[in-house]
This record gives C-alpha cells, sequence and structure tokens, in this order.
C-alpha cells in the first residue's frame, strides 16, 4: 500500500467505517454477501474525494481546510493526490512586516522632492528662512533662491519649559506660527533690559520677533519677550525644554546666524512637527493661494469694490475702522482717484494651519499717489475661504 494511501486512510478510515454503519450502506438484509475489503476501499475513497471538495469549495482556503480536518497541509496534499483531487495546493505566503524607515526632517529638507508645507512662495529679496522644529529640538537655515531651496545648515535649539502652542503670558511655552525679526540686542543692552544678574541667560546677542502677531491676537493669544538668543549657560548639561518660551541657541550659533537674520524680512518659522508634502500637492496649493492673491491686486486695481471687499473678514480692523468702516474708505478712495497701476514683487507666502502670511512689495500708482512699500497681508480660513484680518504698511 503506498504511503500516500496510508496516510488519507489513517484520517478517514474510522471516520467512514463509523458512516457506512450507521447509514446501513451494506445492509445485510439488501446483500446475499458481505462487502470486500476492495469494495469498502472503493467507497471510502469517494465520499472522502466528496468531503475534501465541499471543504475547499466552503473555506476557499487549503490551509484553513486542513486545519479543519485535523491534519496539517502536507498530509491533505497527499490526500488529494492519492484521491486523485485537482487542488491550487499554494499556501499565500504571510509577508514579513516591514516598518517603514523613518525619514528625517534633514533629510527631507535636503531633498526637493519633499517640500515643507509651511512655505508655499518665497521670492524675499532676504533668501534665508531661520525654521525651527520643537520636538527635535532642530534649527534649520534654509535659503531659497530661483526657486531652489538649499539647507545651509542644522543647529540644536532649546525651547520653553512646557510643550505646546504659548497662549499666555507666563505659560513658559515656545510660540508656534510664522513671525518676524524686528529688534536685535548685543550683550550690552540685553543686560540693560533684563539685568546684570540675569543676562548671562541671553548670552552674545538676541533676536526680538514679533509674537503675538495679529493672526496670534485674533487667536485671543497673548504674551511677549519671545526672543531668538544665545546663552552662557552649558548647552549640554540643560535640557531642551528648558526656557520661558524662547528659542535658544549657543553663543557660537546666534553668531553664525546673525549673517542671515536682516530685521523685518527674514521670518523664524516654529513648528512642533514639520509636515511635508510632494511637488505635485505643493505646486496645487501654491496656484490656489497665488490665485487668490491675484484676485486682490486685480479687483483693487479695477476698483471693484464689492469683490474687493469680499476678500476681508467681517473681524478686519484697519486702524481704527471696523469692516463696515473700512469698506466705505475704500468705496470713497475708488470714487475719487484714478488707480493707474498696482504691481506686487518678491511675493512670500507661509502658512501655519489656519493662518496665512502674505508679504509683498507693493508699487501703488494712482492719480492722487505714487508709493513703494512692503505690505504684510493676514489671512485666517473662513468656511474654506481665505480672508484677510489684517495688513500692515512698511516704508
Amino acid at each position: 500500500m503506498s504511503t500516500h494511501y496510508r496516510t488519507y486512510k489513517k484520517f478517514f478510515y474510522i471516520f467512514i467505517i463509523f458512516f457506512l454503519l450507521s447509514a446501513n450502506v451494506w445492509d445485510t438484509r439488501l446483500s446475499d454477501s458481505k462487502p470486500t475489503s476492495s469494495d469498502i476501499d472503493e467507497a471510502v475513497k469517494k465520499i472522502a474525494a466528496h468531503f475534501i471538495k465541499n471543504t475547499l469549495e466552503t473555506t476557499q482556503d487549503f490551509e484553513k481546510a486542513a486545519v479543519q480536518m485535523g491534519v496539517n497541509t502536507d498530509e491533505l496534499k497527499q490526500i488529494c493526490i492519492a484521491l486523485n483531487i485537482n487542488v491550487d495546493f499554494t499556501i499565500p505566503e504571510i509577508e514579513p512586516k516591514v516598518e517603514p524607515i523613518a525619514i528625517s526632517a534633514f533629510e527631507k529638507l535636503s531633498d526637493d522632492t519633499y517640500q515643507p508645507d509651511v512655505i508655499v512662495e518665497y521670492e524675499e529679496i532676504s533668501p534665508y528662512i531661520l525654521l525651527v522644529e520643537k520636538s527635535t529640538h532642530k534649527l534649520y537655515l534654509l535659503k531659497y533662491e530661483h526657486n531652489t531651496r538649499t539647507l545651509i545648515n542644522t543647529f540644536q535649539c532649546k525651547t520653553g519649559k512646557n510643550r505646546g502652542d504659548k497662549q499666555e503670558e507666563g505659560d513658559h511655552k515656545t510660540p508656534e506660527g510664522i513671525f518676524f525679526f524686528v529688534n536685535k540686542y548685543n550683550r550690552k543692552q540685553i543686560s540693560s533690559i533684563v539685568g546684570k544678574e540675569n543676562a548671562y541667560l541671553y548670552g552674545e546677542m538676541a533676536y526680538v520677533i514679533d509674537f503675538p502677531n495679529d493672526i496670534d491676537r485674533f487667536y485671543k493669544k497673548n504674551g511677549s519677550g519671545i526672543w531668538l538668543h544665545g546663552t552662557d549657560e552649558s548647552f549640554v548639561d540643560t535640557p531642551s525644554y528648558d526656557t520661558r518660551g524662547c528659542v535658544v541657541t549657543t553663543n557660537e550659533t546666534i553668531t553664525i546666524l546673525s549673517k542671515y537674520i536682516e530685521l523685518k524680512k527674514t521670518p523664524l518659522i516654529i513648528v512642533d512637527t514639520l509636515s511635508f508634502i510632494d511637488k505635485e500637492a505643493h505646486s496645487e496649493q501654491r496656484k490656489e493661494l497665488l490665485t487668490v492673491l491675484e484676485g486682490w491686486r486685480s479687483d483693487w486695481e479695477k476698483k471693484r469694490i464689492d469683490n474687493y471687499i469680499d476678500y476681508y473678514s467681517e473681524h478686519f480692523r484697519d486702524r481704527n475702522r471696523n469692516y463696515s468702516q473700512f469698506k466705505a474708505y475704500k468705496a470713497s478712495i475708488f470714487n475719487a482717484y484714478e488707480i493707474y497701476r498696482i504691481k506686487l514683487d518678491n511675493i512670500i507666502v507661509l502658512k501655519h494651519n489656519d493662518g496665512l502670511i502674505v508679504k509683498f512689495n507693493q508699487d501703488y500708482n494712482a492719480s492722487n499717489l505714487k508709493t513703494i512699500n512692503s505690505k504684510e497681508l493676514y489671512f485666517i480660513k473662513e468656511k474654506n475661504s481665505w480672508k484677510i484680518i489684517a495688513e500692515n504698511i512698511r516704508n
């Protein structure tokens, strides 16, 4: 007797004999002769084949069928061969679970395949951006030139003792968002501001950022004195979450960075964790936001007051004017003067969550006024549309 035959017979014989007897397949009352061994073997084969086929069709899985019949897959395979059952014996292999290799922000910033979603457009005369990732305590120095991003250097930094986005004065959190450097202090000036006994905490020099900006104030955030500065303390012996809200580097680092910072031009972007998008998604985002800006410019130049004012949020404030007063003021200007040209260049578009800052040089030429200024528009997302909540003009 073959090995295959013994294997299936081992599995089915007792079950089949019991089945035959209980079903009276060979009832002595109906037959004058007892069944022979070969008769039983043939009956076993037919019933076994029928049983296996039904199980395979029900489970649709060779391995599960073997489990249900109490044998392993090799034994079931041998039985099927012995019984001439045509079946796919391929058992799907379980792919090993491979964890994806994490690509660091440093690697992504070094590869233009990845685009940081906070930087939409950058054509500033000052080509440098400082980018802080709080979760890794990294400060990246980027350069944008001719639509090409270069990672110049990476530095260690420290942030607020408490994690999260700054909400109020004294919460010891580092704010998150888009800011510009508005002032610079040397060691002597720092000492006069914070006192000689505390000056060592701020080191060689400090740069003041414009927190809270108009977006922060819209969201009721407050606080003051948020600086990027050095320190005379040991950088190695103090924790990464160590400040009262400032971004702190070494004295050596702040000295290096000072060569790249231009007041009111160089942005400091602070995020908890950097997010990246691919080139195609970045291109679509850029197109969308630049279209918004061009629509605003065009409606202003063509004096379409209703279209123009629709770019502004009802929360907009202009000096002492509220939204309605601003609309009336602009309508009077449109009626009184001709606008010949409004040209925008050196455009930057920076986005953080539901806040957007657009900055550009504005060449305004009208019958009453000719000016070239630096302008900033602050947008928030309202009902899936970007609306201006504030605008600032710097001569």
